[in-house]
């Protein structure tokens, strides 16, 4: 968070751990990626990325659920060619920031009501919900 300097070469090293070409990224989507506050610091900032080239989607680089996340991910996870663990952590991750962003949705963006009808602690809505 300190150091948005670096984040640049951080993206641009965990891209290339996964196979990705650190080229792929646009300079819009890295000032995107600069100006986000990563609560998670690295370990956040290194789910988005592995979700980034996992799903193929370097290009955009949105930090939100791209249109191939929301329509199936696990078919893109499954046909990735990365580590089974990286694949399921990104899948994972999608299932949970649609299903918090829905479940805000139906309750008005109310996080107790939400956590309450998701059937989990409050604390832990909230957590997933800073993912």
């Amino acid at each position: 968070r300190a150091r948005r300097e670096d984040l640049p070469q951080l993206v641009g090293h965990l891209a290339l751990g996964l196979g990705s070409d650190e080229s792929a990224l646009p300079a819009e989507a890295m000032e995107r990626i600069q100006h986000h506050d990563w609560p998670g610091n690295v370990r956040e900032l290194r789910n988005h990325v592995e979700r980034l080239v996992l799903l193929g989607d370097m290009a955009t680089a949105p930090l939100s659920l791209t249109a191939a996340e929301k329509s199936n991910p696990f078919d893109a996870a499954a046909k990735s060619g990365l580590p089974y663990r990286t694949a399921r952590a990104a899948v994972l991750d999608a299932f949970s920031e649609a299903y918090v962003t829905d479940m805000l949705g139906r309750h008005g963006d109310n996080v107790s009501a939400a956590a309450r009808a998701a059937g989990v602690a409050r604390r832990h809505f909230q957590r997933l919900k800073a993912k």
